[in-house]
């Protein structure tokens, strides 16, 4: 790459899924000048491009809302998890329509427009699909259950709140979430901090034609030309944000408010921080560990540190792994946007001195979750009870239903060629049979070269052996045998080749093995055939040979 002349000729692109395996010499400006990061599609408005994408040829097309829908259950999905989606909920609809051909092994004649795919073909294929980010590692986050809506919904709204008090740029994802803030880069121009920038002191010692800007003062009047400084309402800070979910045992922190919350937080990395975090990998020690998490943490901000269970892992760990925690948390800077999120199954007040310091209840860190109130209580059951037990059980299908009956598909013709199919097939043809042609000429001259096989390279004079047309029905020899391929009558090789033995065997025909001379002629006719099959062996490509046939 040093040695590459700037032309602009020369466009060198790399690309990697293995960003942590990359040589840093290779990141820095004078390598690669652009570095783009194409992470998953995070956004509800992106996933639900890429399913207007695949399905768009669809007909009758998808309902806007059910797109919408569909879209928001796809977090964690990347467009080829979205296309297979789709494919999957196809092949669903397919079954359920058609059963009776994964029973048949001929070709059955389908209705395709009576195949309509519906919700629970979708919902299949949701639960089929394993998303490429998922396989190697559950997600955290995952949504509330509907099941369980009308008991946590309150608690999931009060947790939410305090999220956004604590880290304001939970609000910025929501915001991009809705608006559809693609380019960042855009979005940075929509702010400003100075409002006179038009007059703002030139950076040029005259300044432009036309240019509003003020020529430069001197050095003792003027301000500082660079302002590191952006809008709170763009960039907005928190000072070491910190959030935990505290409660009695079965309060739903861990396992259902959580990841509620990190699923509405999809658009943030998620570094997990527990016990199998912590000793999974024997390669490494609990303290190295947790410097990853924290290391990774502070590579990708704003991200989110999550830490389940973790007054039961704390009373765990040893002191060595407490410490270096403690030190990481601290050297993390104040206006980071880092979120530590953990949660206890316990009440705050019992929890440790060491974690009470790091979630401070005055601070608006600690939200305590309670059990369901009366009315949550009331709205699920009623739904239980009133609603989902009145309804008839669902029937089950009789595994031996009789199934339409569908008549076997004729057998496809040939497919018709177009007019520039067959011209470019002719044209193909004929550069391969022209190949062949130069090939065979060449191969018949070297041998009509060699001096040991000048006695084939000519018919035989009949004026010398007048009785060789009683004895040979089918001469042939090599200048016969040029005189085929100027002709166009040798179209495979083997073609060829059988000339070739026939002169070899008329030559053991009408010479018997008696004469000292007729032996030589035997003797010039085997080596003409063994040298002839030896160089298409070693010259001719089997490829081209299959070709030609």
């Amino acid at each position: 790459m040093d040695g590459l002349d700037s032309r602009g000729e020369v466009v060198v692109i790399g690309a990697t899924n293995r960003l942590d395996s990359i040589d840093p010499a290779l990141r820095r400006p004078g390598r690669f000048d652009r570095e783009f990061l194409f992470n998953l599609p995070d956004k509800k408005k992106a996933r639900k491009h890429i399913l207007e994408i695949h399905t768009r040829d669809w007909n009758p097309k998808l309902a806007e809302p059910f797109v919408d829908e569909l879209a928001e259950k796809c977090v964690g999905y990347c467009g080829a998890d979205i296309k297979a989606l789709c494919t999957e909920a196809t092949l669903a609809a397919l079954r359920r329509r058609y059963p009776q051909i994964y029973g048949s092994s001929v070709k059955l004649t389908l209705d395709v427009a009576s195949i309509v795919l519906g919700p629970a073909d979708f919902s299949k294929a949701i639960g089929t699909i394993v998303p490429a980010s998922q396989r190697a590692l559950a997600p955290p986050g995952r949504a509330l259950s509907p099941a369980l809506r009308p008991l946590l919904a309150g608690s999931f709204s009060l947790v939410l709140k305090a999220l956004l008090r604590v880290f304001p740029h939970a609000q910025c994802a929501d915001r991009d979430n809705a608006h559809g803030g693609d380019n960042q880069l855009l979005e940075d121009d929509l702010y400003s901090d100075d409002d006179n920038e038009e007059r703002s002191a030139s950076i040029y010692e005259a300044p432009p034609t036309g240019s509003p800007k003020t020529p430069l003062c001197s050095p003792p009047t003027h301000r500082p030309f660079l302002h590191f400084s952006s809008s709170a309402l763009q960039r907005p800070t928190a000072y070491r944000p910190r959030l935990m979910l505290a409660g009695p045992p079965g309060s739903g922190q861990s396992s259902h408010v959580a990841p509620a919350l990190l699923h509405h937080l999809d658009k943030l990395p998620v570094h997990r921080l527990d016990l199998p975090t912590l000793y999974s990998v024997s390669a490494k020690t609990p303290e190295e560990s947790c410097a990853q998490v924290f290391r990774e943490a502070r590579r990708s901000v704003p991200s989110v540190v999550f830490m389940p269970h973790i007054s039961e892992w704390w009373e765990t760990v040893s002191d060595t792994v407490k410490s270096t925690f403690l030190t990481l948390l601290q050297d993390v800077p104040s206006f980071s946007p880092v979120l530590i999120l953990a949660t206890a199954e316990t009440h705050y007040s019992q929890l440790s001195e060491e974690l009470r310091s790091m979630f401070q209840r005055s601070y608006g860190e600690v939200v305590t979750l309670s059990a369901p109130g009366e009315e949550d209580r009331k709205s699920f059951f009623s739904d239980l009870l009133l609603v989902q037990a009145a309804r008839a059980p669902p029937r089950l299908r009789s595994t031996g239903r009789c199934e339409e009956v569908l008549p076997a598909a004729e057998a496809p013709g040939p497919r018709v060629l177009s007019t520039e199919e067959q011209r470019r097939l002719a044209e193909q043809e004929e550069n391969t049979l022209r190949e062949l042609r130069l090939f065979l000429r060449d191969v018949t001259k070297r041998l009509a070269t060699d001096k040991r096989f000048s006695i084939f390279s000519k018919p035989v004079d009949i004026d010398e052996v007048s009785d060789y047309l009683e004895v040979i029905r089918q001469p042939m020899d090599l200048s016969t045998a040029m005189t085929k391929i100027d002709t166009h009558q040798y179209l495979r090789v083997k073609d060829f080749l059988g000339d070739i033995d026939l002169i070899c065997s008329n030559a053991l025909e009408y010479n018997p093995d008696k004469d000292p001379g007729d032996k030589v002629i035997r003797h010039r006719a085997c080596s003409l055939k063994d040298t002839a099959h030896a160089i298409f062996a070693a010259e001719l490509d089997p490829e081209f040979d299959r070709m030609c046939e």
